[in-house]
């Protein structure tokens, strides 16, 4: 893993994105972090972001009409090998059967300030990656030396 962790945020809207952009304290928490953040519109745009370490889904209650024209969104990103999702009224069976059936689940009760929840998810996911990369990664890469 390289030095700083490059972390995908996912938004289903920019409201939700808004809240984040706001916090300021995780940072002083995170340095060796960078974050990038991406939502449904941006996607729906074809703005895709493709290069991140790994990804953390904040996924907020909304109609079932809102999350099926979703899913498409969920499902693209929840592809990454590591993901974390942040919810706050999400059912587990939901996240895995529409994000990822390997997501790291994390209930957050804080909607407007939920940085402690958000150190929590980048150091859940940090040690999933280093754990994936030791184990897969860097022994495949030695199968070609």
């Amino acid at each position: 893993m390289t030095d700083r962790s490059k972390v995908l945020v996912l938004f289903a809207d920019e409201d939700q994105q808004k809240v984040f952009n706001k916090l300021k304290d995780y940072k002083t928490s995170l340095p060796q972090v960078v974050f990038k953040t991406s939502n449904f519109d941006q996607f729906s745009d074809s703005k895709m972001i493709d290069k991140f370490d790994f990804v953390i889904a904040f996924v907020q209650p909304q109609s079932d009409d809102d999350l099926e024209m979703q899913s498409d969104f969920w499902k693209h990103y929840g592809v990454a090998p590591v993901i974390a999702v942040l919810h706050n009224n999400a059912t587990p069976e939901w996240i895995r059967n529409n994000i990822s059936q390997t997501s790291i689940l994390i209930k957050s009760e804080n909607e407007e300030n939920y940085s402690a929840d958000l150190i929590n998810a980048v150091q859940q996911c940090q040690e999933s990656y280093q754990k994936i990369f030791t184990s897969d990664v860097k022994p495949s890469f030695e199968s070609f030396d």
